[in-house]
């Protein structure tokens, strides 16, 4: 495989590498788990926002395949949340795989979001099998308006990841 690069200038990454460690306050290399997901890309690059499987969003009732049950407008931690794939892309189900990466059959394009670069409010839940998958929830019970503005507000957080 080759190199894989960010979309957005002025990120670096080393060449290869899916989880580049970053710097504590002490400039101590710390261990950071990088999430990945295939969205659709909306017009100004960004991933498109959305109620679906394939955009920065959940499904929730009455939607085929619910993320996570919502009752009187209201979502609770540890009952779903937005599925990624944590610290390995090659972990992606094949059809949430793009093309490039080892068998993928995804036609969207990858992204990636450090997990410290959730909304305050959110919380990375791995939730496993399959081997890698996590999903991005609540931390305390909220509205489901107020889940869905703490995604949005991750929209310009998540990088393009480039194949070869």
């Amino acid at each position: 495989m080759g190199p894989i690069a960010p979309h957005h200038p002025g990120d670096a990454w080393e060449d290869g590498a899916y989880d580049a460690p970053i710097a504590d306050s002490e400039g101590q290399a710390v261990a950071e788990r990088w999430l990945y997901r295939s969205m659709a890309q909306a017009e100004d690059g960004w991933p498109l926002l959305g109620r679906s499987g394939s955009r920065l969003g959940v499904r929730i009732p009455p939607q085929p395949d619910p993320d996570m049950p919502v009752t009187w407008g209201r979502i609770d931690p540890l009952t779903g949340g937005m599925s990624v794939t944590v610290d390995n892309p090659e972990l992606l189900e094949s059809h949430r795989r793009p093309e490039w990466l080892s068998g993928g059959t995804a036609t969207h394009p990858l992204f990636r979001i450090a997990e410290s670069a959730l909304a305050l409010g959110l919380k990375l839940v791995i939730s496993e099998p399959p081997l890698g998958h996590g999903e991005v929830q609540p931390a305390r019970s909220m509205s489901i308006q107020l889940y869905e503005a703490l995604l949005r507000e991750t929209r310009q957080r998540w990088e393009r990841i480039l194949g070869p």
